[in-house]
């Protein structure tokens, strides 16, 4: 055996490395390993790391569903329309929960129209309650 006393063996630069089999040949540095790419050890091939994928959600709030108010004009103010009010935000939560924001959100437009409805027909009936109770028909 020799022994080793003397001086390292000078450093060689290494050539850039080529993978072919893409196509077209790409050179890398050496001693780095492209994103995904695999190398050779021994008999088995090795796998460095996996190319990564990006995915970016556009998040759409969760529209209101006017629950409250729907049973406020329904039992408040005229119950039918009310009533529809309500069905229609049940039917508004239950679309935002299996994530159909979009049809939720006409369902719940229409439910707020319906509550307003509700709300302003209530009003007028009670205006026009208390004015025929109280001035029109006095005797003399």
């Amino acid at each position: 055996m020799d022994d080793a006393k003397g001086p390292p063996p000078a450093y060689e630069a290494a050539t850039p490395q080529r993978h072919e089999g893409y196509g077209y040949d790409q050179e890398y540095p050496p001693n780095y390993a492209p994103v995904g790419s695999v190398i050779q050890s021994s008999s088995s091939f090795v796998v460095v790391n996996q190319p990564t994928q990006n995915i970016m959600y556009e998040v759409q709030p969760r529209p209101p569903d006017y629950t409250g108010l729907a049973i406020f004009s329904c039992l408040c103010c005229v119950w039918p329309l009310g009533l529809v009010a309500i069905i229609l935000a049940i039917q508004a939560r239950s679309l935002a929960d299996n994530g159909h924001y979009d049809d939720a959100k006409r369902r719940s437009n229409f439910a707020l129209g319906f509550i307003i409805a509700s709300v302003i027909v209530g009003i007028v009936f009670i205006i026009v309650l208390v004015v025929l109770r109280t001035g029109t028909y006095r005797s003399y």
